[in-house]
């Protein structure tokens, strides 16, 4: 665990190192905002988000099914819903084409 946290915090340095090089590239006002490059203190004092264990994963995946569904459910009911619309399309759609046909007859 240990090494890959050391190997991410490397990369990230890495491309901080990058984007301070690369500011002579930029517009003056681009360079002197602090939202793009925020002064030392600020970074001094941030987090970097890693990735989420498998686990936590699996529940924010359960969560917004959940939103998604306005309520407590699985995946499984939410693709049903959608399917049954889906069919629901395709018979109107059929129907109309076929009323379309007859009226030209």
């Amino acid at each position: 665990m240990i090494p890959r946290l050391l190997l991410q915090i490397w990369i990230i340095s890495a491309i901080l190192l990058q984007n301070l090089r690369q500011k002579n590239f930029y517009r003056r006002k681009t360079v002197e905002n602090p939202i793009f490059y925020p002064p030392q203190e600020i970074l001094d004092h941030s987090e970097v988000f890693v990735n989420l264990p498998e686990e936590t994963s699996l529940l924010l995946d359960s969560l917004w099914a959940e939103v998604k569904m306005g309520g407590p459910g699985d995946t499984a009911t939410l693709v049903a819903v959608l399917a049954a619309f889906l069919l629901l399309y395709i018979g109107i759609v059929v129907y109309k084409k076929m009323k379309v046909k007859r009226e030209l007859k």
